[in-house]
C-alpha cells in the first residue's frame, strides 16, 4: 500500500525555515567553519604595530612623520636650460610694424613700374670678377723649362766591380771529366741456376708472441671467476694457478676464490 503522505526529502522545506530568525538562516547556510572559527577582528590604533617603512624610507615617500622631499638641485630651475632662454616670450605689437610694411608694399604694386637707372654695358658679373689675362700678361707668366737633360743611369747594375764573376751554373754543372768516360770491359754475372734447395720461409709470429713468449698466445682465467668446463688445453694451464688464492677473502661481501 503506498504512503499517503509523500516524502519531504533529507533537506528541510521553505516553510520549516520561518520557525527561526533570518540571523539563523543567514548564519547556517552563508558561513564557513573558517569563518565560524577564526572570527575577523580589526585591531585597535593602540595594539596596531609600527611599519618601519615609515622610519627607515623617510623623506623617499609620504608619511606619517614626513612628506615626500622630491631631489631639487640648487640654485637651478627651469630658466637654466638653453631651450628657455633661446625662446622667451616677445613683447607684443609686431602687429603695426607688420602692418606698415603691408601699406608700403601695397602702394609700390599700384605704381607704374618704370626703366632701371643702372647702365647696361652688356657685360656679366662672371666677366666682371673674372677677368681675362692680356697676351702681355699671358708671356710673362711664362716660365722657362727647368727639366734636367737626359744622362744614362745605372738601372739594372750598380757602377764599379761586380762581386760575383761566375755564375751558379758555371760552378755546379762544369763539363764532366773525359778520362773515366772510356768504356771498360766487365765480366758477366755468375749464372744461379746450379744453386739447389729451397726457400725457407720464416716463422710467422705476432707481436703478443714475440713480446711475452709461449706463454702469449692464451690469457690465463681469473681465479675470481666462475668455473666452468674448460677445453683440454685450458685444463692443462690451469695447473700453473697458484690455488692458495682460492682460501683468500678478496672482499667482505664476497667468499673466497670470487
Amino acid at each position: 500500500m503506498p504512503p499517503l503522505y509523500p516524502s519531504p526529502g533529507p533537506f528541510p522545506t521553505g516553510r520549516s525555515l520561518s520557525a527561526v530568525s533570518q540571523d539563523e538562516v543567514r548564519k547556517f547556510y552563508y558561513e564557513t567553519q573558517a569563518q565560524r572559527s577564526c572570527p575577523g577582528r580589526e585591531i585597535s590604533e593602540e595594539s596596531r604595530g609600527e611599519n618601519y617603512a615609515n622610519v627607515h624610507a623617510i623623506g623617499q615617500r609620504s608619511t606619517r612623520y614626513l612628506k615626500f622631499q622630491p631631489n631639487v638641485a640648487p640654485l637651478t630651475n627651469r630658466l637654466a636650460c638653453r631651450h628657455t632662454q633661446t625662446y622667451v616670450p616677445l613683447p607684443l605689437g609686431d602687429n603695426k610694424v607688420n602692418s606698415a610694411l603691408a601699406a608700403s608694399f601695397k602702394a609700390g604694386w599700384q605704381q607704374t613700374k618704370g626703366g632701371s637707372m643702372a647702365e647696361m654695358d652688356g657685360t656679366t658679373t662672371n666677366e666682371d670678377i673674372y677677368v681675362a689675362c692680356s697676351t702681355h700678361d699671358l708671356l710673362r707668366a711664362r716660365q722657362p723649362n727647368k727639366k734636367p737633360p737626359l744622362t744614362l743611369t745605372h738601372t739594372v747594375c750598380p757602377p764599379g766591380h761586380l762581386m760575383e764573376t761566375v755564375s751558379h751554373e758555371q760552378r755546379h754543372f762544369q763539363r764532366p771529366r773525359q778520362d773515366i768516360l772510356k768504356a771498360e770491359r766487365v765480366d758477366p754475372p755468375r749464372p744461379g741456376m746450379e744453386m739447389g734447395g729451397a726457400a725457407i720461409d720464416p716463422p710467422k709470429r705476432t707481436t703478443m708472441f714475440r713480446e711475452y713468449g709461449k706463454d702469449g698466445h692464451c690469457i690465463y682465467k681469473s681465479a675470481s671467476s666462475p668455473k666452468l668446463e674448460g677445453t683440454k688445453a685450458e685444463k692443462e694451464e690451469a695447473k700453473n694457478i697458484a690455488w692458495n688464492v682460492m682460501n683468500i677473502r678478496r672482499n667482505p661481501y664476497m667468499s673466497p676464490g670470487q
